[in-house]
């Protein structure tokens, strides 16, 4: 009895270690997490919520700026539109760069730009 309270202690430990809002989110990685989230939610408020499902996020250079905690981001995202009603399917293309700043806490969106969209018939 006393090992498995000595297991939950150590879990527990680890859980509110591991799970902090600060190392982890003020890198590269938890840039291109919220780079991530900002596209899909881009693409389905644009295209719907099917088409967010299919997104997938390729970044091409991701670079820390000259001041602390700013990140700069590009990439590329594909991802499909079903058109029920004309029963075809379109993969679609889009570049985009960001401009991150970390405030602390979370990253905040500093410029964003989304260009070069192509679209080809499946």
């Amino acid at each position: 009895m006393k090992m498995l309270g000595l297991a939950a202690a150590i879990l527990t430990l680890f859980l509110l270690v591991g799970c902090g809002a600060d190392a982890a989110d003020n890198s590269e990685g938890g840039a291109e997490e919220k780079v991530t989230q900002l596209v899909k939610e881009s693409i389905g408020n644009q295209y719907g919520p099917e088409a967010a499902e299919t997104v997938k996020v390729h970044f091409i250079s991701v670079q820390e700026g000259a001041t602390a905690g700013r990140m700069f981001l590009d990439g590329n995202t594909d991802f499909t539109v079903e058109d029920e009603g004309m029963k075809k399917s379109w993969d679609y293309t889009k570049s985009f760069q960001f401009e991150l700043q970390h405030n602390g806490t979370d990253w905040t969106v500093r410029n964003k730009m989304f260009f070069d969209e192509e679209r080809e018939e499946r």
